[in-house]
């Protein structure tokens, strides 16, 4: 429980500050875009992503995970990413961020808080 008060307080400004957009060439953009126009599939990724168990992943979702897992570890850097993955992984937090503040809060709350999955 402390835990939760001292790291709240710093979650607000990550969340609500402006997000990245000088990401150059994003190979999936066209896709990625699409993809959040699919509520449900972005909530199924985000169930995933919150998951500890894994058991509401698909084998696409868990690798996304993965990469989102190792993202927030390293900075925004995913140093098992191809270039080409990173700008996808980049792109897409961007869209979550921009456009389901409320998910994005889940998902940044689930990898800083284990266990904390609302």
């Amino acid at each position: 429980m402390l835990r939760t008060l001292l790291v709240l307080p710093l979650l607000v400004p990550v969340i609500y500050s402006n997000p990245r957009t000088d990401l150059g060439t994003v190979p999936d953009k066209q896709a990625i875009e699409e993809a959040f126009k699919d509520t449900a599939r972005v909530e199924s990724m985000i169930d995933c992503i919150t998951d500890d168990t894994n058991n509401k992943c698909t084998e696409d979702e868990y690798g996304i995970k993965v990469r989102a897992n190792e993202m927030m570890r390293n900075q925004g850097k995913c140093l098992s990413c191809t270039d080409e993955e990173q700008a996808n992984m980049e792109h897409g937090m961007i869209l979550l961020q921009t456009k389901t503040p409320w998910l994005f809060t889940r998902v940044v709350v689930a990898m800083l808080i284990p266990g904390m999955a609302f």
